[in-house]
């Protein structure tokens, strides 16, 4: 498993995710990729939304 998606299942966060990208970085910047997870560990846990932005593309994982 690549290591951002491993970050997110150690952390219990694997949950949707939605991966925007390439968004332009300004005149100065670089392009980024956003990823937003939403997971709800179980019913009588809160929800918890993870984001992250990377300088290199997220690929989505692919099911088994």
């Amino acid at each position: 498993m690549p290591p951002f998606f491993e970050a997110l299942c150690d952390n219990d966060l694997l949950g949707d995710l939605a991966v925007w990208g390439p968004v332009p970085g300004g005149p100065d910047g670089d392009d980024r990729w956003v990823a937003v997870s939403l997971n709800q560990s179980d019913g009588d846990a809160p929800f918890v939304l993870a984001v992250a932005v990377a300088d290199h593309p997220v690929a989505e994982l692919e099911d088994d």
